[in-house]
């Protein structure tokens, strides 16, 4: 029969230091608490029944409760709580004070309420952007800044890159722990001392096993949740508003700033209407961030910046230099027109490797390995090749025919034909392709007068993709007659008889000796041609042979011409080899300007340094015609600066652009794109252009969206606005005002189908982040952190033990067989009471522990959003 229960505490006699809970004997670790209130030791004044200490993880600070006689603490003074001179329970300041009589006025207590070292580090608001910075890194700064008086060797070493802004929306603990989210990891602030890390693994608490027990009551429970599942994220970012109407199919997005938009694409959602919630998912390839504007109208001074390219040869130093115009009057100097940049140095190699398709059929490069690379030509040199493409194969040939087996005879029969002798017979199969060898010979038949008509039987038939078959014959005893000769096509793949009456004068050519039925894939096609930026004339495509070699040139690309091509050169007819030194540096620059107006008498060219922004003269042109010069100048021997004020005297003219034009005069056309985009005007109208003449934006739409709707005065502004550019996937009308926000989609396939093999389906579970804070890799990275943290059930185990090593954040790994107990998990929340109420006896850790994290911050914030308050991510 079993043994009773014992419960209660032991601390004398033979069972000193041994505590009963439920049935099993727990050995007591020798407890020796300290408690100091402003570092006045209370110890003795302190009621232990009333102690309890909160130790909890994440944002959320620990706090504290107790009730004293004797004097009471004051607000603010420090609250240390301590258990064998060396771990401690319990760091922070007083927070409330209640103060109460019992019984009579002169037995006073007080009810003490403290808080951890969290709110002091939330006193400041961190500031700052850190773009794929190490989390220990952006932790040292932002503690070094924002809570100076924390020491920071909590913070765990090389913890991984993250993107992250902190706009002081958030306290500093609340920023920590985004941060800790962001690597999926925890953060804290205890006893004076910062905390980031992904695992606490100093002195890890006993495992929940055999042998180390827990406490019976209350009762060890675990609990598996799926209701905060999910296994695709999606997540709603940075957001800016639509600067026009735009019409169904537009490829091209007017938005307010676009810095935040990621340079390379991505995926945007948006709203139909100004007030109305985003549901129109698109995809788009760039951005187009705004630019320098210009004035309505035809100018009155430089209209546009001078034309430049790179021209081989020393001089000028590397880097970004920009360039302009000046016009000379007899009166004076016009200001500076629009500014051209130009990058002087080594013209950068292709930083994409093009793509290698699957072999097509036709002739083409030799049977083997085939890889590529791209250089880009300029007017002055070539480019060494950029990165090597994926590697193909080429075959001789596929889908060749089988010969057919034997061909079968019967005996000559009476009636004219064949001549007296010997014959025999092959057949052969013929598809779209050719002709395959013969098959197998019949048996010789002899033909002789009168019976000179011989029945073949059992012609063989081919496989799928036969067309026709055709029979030879072979004329002479024992093999002797020569050549197979040509007798009959057989025009479908189905008849099996002929019977033959043909003279040896009626057959034609000899049988094939080649298999021709097969079809040739040699031909490859490339795609994901790199395309070089300004300046690049040309492109050259080259091919390496069996992953050896050199590369050596297949054909030269216009820079203009799209970014495909299909190889169909054979080995032998392949040209010079690649470079292996470019030869693509040019120093110096060719400079060009249009004739300037008939009161211009002299027109100046000014250059800025490299990577600074003032102007120098470079050349002054002795009159207003058309011209060039090559700009050899280091920044060194630059001449004077440009004016900052116009004494030429020259004056645009007045005039307007009328509601419902299609063309837009402009001063300056340099600065908008050649492929259309849309300008701001003066008013606040903004107006979409198809393409750029001259000096004019034209194919502006004549009503809808994009037209000009009221009137536009020349030397109003009118300025490129910043654009999603390439966008697919508008089908519906979008109106001015519209929200567009960066969207991202991520998924967890292992996750899915872990959940279609429980519940049936797809597996996918979505839900949606919203973070109007963050940009896209951010946003991915707070998707994926998500992901991680609930895309499989939730598992909680709640236990009372008395392992003084117990304390958040630290791993607990629980091992039962009795419950069916078996998790790795990360303790959340601790509380802590029987602090010291007997000698011998340790204190009473009740312990919250999960797979996942739990914060304040995701608790609340999925109140408010009526959710499910299972767990969370901060």
């Amino acid at each position: 029969m079993p043994s009773p229960s014992v419960f209660g505490s032991y601390i004398e006699g033979p069972f000193h230091g041994l505590a009963f809970d439920g049935g099993t004997f727990h050995l007591g670790i020798l407890s020796d608490a300290a408690i100091t209130i402003g570092g006045v030791p209370v110890h003795t004044r302190v009621r232990k029944a009333g102690l309890t200490i909160h130790d909890v993880l994440n944002d959320a600070p620990n706090t504290c409760t107790l009730v004293m006689e004797g004097d009471g603490p004051a607000v603010g003074q420090s609250l240390r709580i301590t258990i064998n001179e060396g771990r401690v329970l319990f760091a922070g300041q007083v927070q409330t004070v209640d103060q109460a009589f019992e019984s009579k006025p002169e037995h006073v207590a007080w009810a003490v309420t403290a808080i951890d070292d969290t709110a002091k580090a939330n006193y400041r608001r961190p500031f700052g952007t850190f773009v794929d910075t190490s989390a220990t890194t952006i932790a040292q700064a932002i503690s070094a800044t924002y809570a100076p008086s924390f020491s920071t060797a909590g913070i765990a070493a090389a913890l991984p890159n993250v993107s992250i802004v902190f706009d002081g929306a958030d306290t500093f603990i609340a920023a920590l722990v985004r941060l800790a989210t962001a690597i999926g990891g925890y953060a804290k602030v205890e006893d004076g001392v910062i905390y980031l890390f992904l695992e606490d693994l100093t002195a890890a608490p006993d495992p929940i096993d055999e042998t180390h027990r827990f406490l019976h009551t209350p009762a060890i429970q675990a609990n598996v949740d799926s209701s905060q599942l999910r296994t695709r994220v999606y997540g709603k970012g940075y957001g800016e508003h639509v600067r026009a109407d735009l019409a169904i199919g537009e490829s091209l997005v007017p938005i307010q700033d676009g810095v935040t938009f990621p340079a390379y694409g991505g995926l945007a959602i948006l709203a139909t209407t100004a007030d109305g919630a985003q549901s129109e998912k698109v995809a788009y390839t760039g951005v187009a961030l705004a630019g320098g504007g210009t004035l309505v109208g035809p100018g009155a001074g430089p209209t546009m910046a001078p034309g430049v390219s790179l021209a081989a040869g020393a001089g000028i130093e590397s880097g970004v230099h920009e360039y302009a115009l000046v016009f000379v009057t007899a009166l004076g100097k016009s200001l500076p027109g629009p500014r051209v940049p130009i990058t002087v140095g080594a013209v950068p190699a292709p930083g994409s490797a093009p793509l290698a398709g699957v072999p097509i059929s036709g002739t083409g490069p030799d049977q083997g390995s085939h890889d590529y690379a791209v250089a880009f030509v300029t007017s002055f040199g070539e480019t060494v090749a950029g990165p090597i493409s994926n590697a193909v194969t080429t075959s001789a040939t596929v889908g060749e025919l089988a010969p057919p087996g034997a061909t079968y005879v019967g005996l000559a029969q009476a009636g004219a034909g064949c001549d007296d002798g010997y014959h025999d017979y092959v057949t052969t199969l013929v598809n779209a392709n050719g002709e395959t060898t013969p098959g197998g010979p019949s048996v010789q038949v002899l033909a002789q007068s009168p019976n000179n008509q011989i029945p073949v039987t059992l012609i063989p038939t081919g496989p799928a993709g036969t067309t026709a078959r055709k029979l030879y014959r072979r004329y002479g005893a024992g093999g002797t007659g020569g050549a197979w000769k040509f007798l009959v096509t057989i025009p479908d793949n189905t008849t099996t008889t002929y019977l033959d009456t043909k003279p040896s004068t009626a057959v034609g050519a000899d049988a094939p000796t080649g298999n021709t039925t097969g079809t040739a894939v040699q031909r490859v096609p490339v795609s994901n041609i790199p395309l070089g930026p300004a300046g690049i004339t040309a492109r050259k495509l080259y091919r390496r042979f069996n992953g050896a070699g050199t590369f050596k040139l297949v054909t030269t690309i216009a820079n203009n011409t799209g970014t495909t091509f299909t190889d169909t050169l054979a080995n032998s007819g392949l040209g010079a080899n690649a470079l292996t030194t470019s030869t693509a540096v040019g120093n110096r620059v060719t400079v060009t300007w249009p004739a300037g107006p008939t009161a211009v008498t002299d027109i100046e060219v000014y250059r800025t340094q490299a990577g600074l922004t003032p102007l120098y003269r470079t050349h002054v042109v002795g009159s207003n015609t058309a011209g060039s010069v090559i700009d050899v100048t280091a920044d060194a021997f630059l001449g004077a600066t440009a004016p900052i004020s116009d004494t030429s005297g020259l004056r645009q003219p007045e005039g307007q652009v009328n509601p419902g034009s299609t063309v837009l005069p402009v001063a300056a056309a340099a600065t908008f794109r050649a492929g259309g985009g849309w300008v701001i005007l003066g008013g606040g109208q903004v107006v979409r252009y198809a393409a750029v003449s001259a000096q004019t934006l034209t194919g502006i739409p004549a009503t809808g969206a994009g037209a000009i709707s009221t009137t536009v005065l020349y030397g109003q502004q009118a300025i490129p606005a910043p654009m999603l550019l390439g966008v697919t996937g508008i089908v519906k009308p979008i109106l001015k005002g519209a929200a567009v926000h960066i969207w991202v989609q991520r998924d967890d396939t292992l996750a899915q189908a872990e959940q279609a093999a429980r519940a049936g389906g797809d597996g996918i579970i979505e839900y949606l982040l919203t973070d109007e804070r963050r940009g896209q890799d951010s946003l991915i990275e707070r998707c994926d952190a998500d992901l991680a943290l609930f895309s499989r059930p939730i598992v909680t185990v709640s236990y009372a033990t008395r392992d003084l090593k117990t304390k958040s954040g630290k791993q607990v790994v629980i091992d039962l067989d009795s419950p069916r107990i078996s998790e790795t998990l990360t303790i959340q929340d601790v509380t802590i009471t029987e602090i010291d109420i007997a000698a011998g006896l340790a204190p009473r850790f009740m312990v919250r522990a999960s797979s996942v994290r739990f914060s304040l911050e995701d608790t609340l914030r999925r109140l408010i959003a009526g959710g499910s308050i299972v767990g969370g991510s901060s």
